[in-house]
């Protein structure tokens, strides 16, 4: 009961690998023969890492559970993606170079002929849309690096003022003056070291005023509060959920019934999102 489930598996290969790439020079690595067991970007850590939920969620309707049953089953998946007609071939060629990535193989390996990518295909529009006038790509990107790592509902994101951020134990904070039902409190900074310090940059260069202001419309902030409650609880949960007693663990109900977490890192990250229950974080905010 106390191991992590396929999905979990997956996320935490992806993350490693992200963790690991994010930063680093893909060109030398390549050169090196490195660069399979990295991920550089960080849209490609997303876009990967929601293939291999896709396919957690596939492999758990028939019933695997380890990850050496999912590599094995991975010609079928891709077969049965093709044969249902329901995806395009850049998608269907986007999950085999995410799974290729997720077991450390080349793609073609799996086995199974990729329909051929053809630009008249694209369904999506090539003109620009309402929503793309909003905010472009390296906006969006820019601004989710900063808000995963803190993890801020939308409106305290807006109010939050330079001077909030503090330092306590050697380790950053930003101070929440009104949060949801005018509460407030003390958010730990998390992230990759050098998100992280571009955030610290950017309260500091704000001094007395707001940080971030007026968030664009469109901006998912909810996706990287998500992003935060999962790195943070990967940090503090227990390695082994085995070696905790049963009255410390919480057990998942209904279609995640057999998902354990550690109900002491759950109550600490839900505290950081501004939660009383400790059920809300692995509901509506693990990615794992």
């Amino acid at each position: 009961m106390g191991k992590k489930s396929l999905r979990q598996l997956i996320f935490y290969k992806y993350y490693t690998m992200y963790q690991n790439g994010h930063g680093q020079s893909r060109h030398k690595d390549k050169q090196a023969g490195q660069d399979m067991s990295r991920i550089y970007s960080t849209r490609t850590y997303e876009t990967y890492r929601q293939q291999g939920r896709q396919f957690a969620d596939w492999c758990a309707s028939q019933n695997i559970k380890t990850l050496k049953a999912a590599r094995a089953a991975v010609p079928l998946y891709l077969s049965k993606m093709i044969e249902s007609g329901n995806y395009s071939a850049w998608t269907i060629s986007t999950a085999a170079a995410a799974l290729g990535k997720l077991f450390q193989v080349d793609y073609r390996t799996f086995g199974v002929e990729l329909p051929k990518r053809r630009r008249a295909d694209i369904t999506r529009s090539r003109l620009t849309t309402d929503n793309d006038k909003h905010i472009s790509d390296s906006r969006r990107e820019g601004y989710a690096r900063l808000l995963r790592c803190v993890g801020l509902r939308r409106r305290e994101a807006e109010k939050v003022r330079g001077t909030d951020l503090f330092v306590r134990d050697g380790k950053y904070y930003v101070h929440v003056r009104n949060g949801k039902g005018g509460k407030e409190r003390d958010v730990l900074v998390y992230g990759q070291p050098e998100d992280v310090e571009a955030l610290i940059r950017r309260f500091k260069a704000a001094g007395s005023g707001v940080v971030f202001g007026k968030l664009p419309e469109h901006l998912d902030v909810h996706s990287y509060r998500g992003e935060y409650a999962t790195l943070l609880y990967l940090s503090v949960a227990a390695k082994d959920l085995d070696t905790l007693p049963r009255n410390e663990k919480y057990y998942c109900r209904g279609d995640r019934a057999g998902v354990v977490y550690d109900r002491a890192a759950l109550k600490y990250v839900s505290q950081m999102l501004g939660h009383n229950r400790i059920d809300v974080v692995p509901e509506h905010y693990l990615n794992l």
